[in-house]
């Protein structure tokens, strides 16, 4: 045996099971649609809430004004 090689049975031991890509695979998956939900719940809502208020060119103070007249 070289120096720094551990023997065949500790090496086995350490190896992962069959499965285990399979499932962090799914895991990863699921973890960036659940967080592509919460992405697309959060911007409806943005929109929904941003289209339900009164349209105002400016903002100053928290009054709208009227739009620029020409």
């Amino acid at each position: 045996m070289a120096a720094g090689q551990q023997p065949a049975e500790k090496r086995a031991s350490r190896r992962r099971p069959p499965g285990s890509r399979v499932d962090r695979t799914v895991m990863i998956w699921a973890l960036i649609g659940l967080v592509a939900a919460k992405m697309t719940t959060y911007v409806v809502a943005w929109w929904r809430h941003r289209e339900s208020q009164a349209p105002c060119w400016t903002v100053s103070a928290g009054i709208c004004s009227d739009p620029p007249t020409r």
